[in-house]
């Protein structure tokens, strides 16, 4: 062998084993950085949670609340108002102020009274009837359902004639009948004057009478 194979020789093993030398320091340089990681050990205790503060039942109960109770209002009457104006206040019938005399004289007035007026004061209720059954009509609607009744109405009448008060003191048991009524007392106005007879204000009692047959 000569010097020229030693020394390439030589050479090669010199650069395989520096080859060997930078192959293996960073594994070590590795394992260096990255140690071995350390065991933990890891103890459990039991743990008993504490025990539930008591508390009083009546703050653990809701609050009862108290019943209202329903308030029921009195049922109203209602009234049937026909006409604002006052009826007077009696039944009977008094003279006019004017044939008013104090006195003996109006004791002898009217005792020597003629029968004739006596009996035209007698008369005047029977006249107003007459005439508000002259005025009376039946409504359609109660004919073609055959209502019949009588309406009781309380009739205040002025000096003059005039009507002063209506009033509904019986129903016939129809508001159409009743409404009929009072219409017709109201077509029969002005009424003769109460004070041709001998009367002052009057009242008067009128049953106005509904009937098919």
């Amino acid at each position: 062998m000569t010097d020229k194979h030693i020394r390439f020789l030589a050479f090669s093993a010199a650069f395989a084993l520096h080859a060997a030398l930078l192959f293996f320091k960073p594994l070590s340089f590795e394992n260096d950085e990255y140690p071995h990681p350390e065991k933990l050990r890891v103890s459990l205790r039991s743990y008993s949670p504490p025990n539930p503060t008591q508390t009083n039942d009546t703050e653990s109960r809701p609050k009862q609340q108290p019943e209202k109770k329903a308030v029921t209002r009195p049922k109203q009457k209602r009234t049937l108002k026909i006409a604002d104006t006052k009826m007077p206040p009696t039944i009977e019938a008094s003279p006019s102020p004017s044939e008013k005399t104090n006195g003996e004289d109006a004791s002898k007035q009217m005792a020597s009274a003629a029968p004739s007026e006596q009996s035209n004061i007698g008369d005047y209720p029977s006249l107003i009837r007459k005439r508000v059954e002259r005025n009376k009509f039946y409504p359609r609607a109660s004919l073609r359902m055959n209502h019949e009744g009588t309406t009781v109405i309380e009739l205040g009448i002025a000096p003059d004639g005039a009507i002063t008060g209506i009033v509904i003191s019986s129903s016939s048991g129809y508001s159409a009948l009743d409404d009929a009524a009072i219409h017709t007392l109201e077509r029969s106005a002005p009424l003769p004057p109460p004070r041709k007879y001998g009367l002052g204000a009057v009242r008067l009692t009128i049953p106005v009478d509904f009937s098919l047959y």
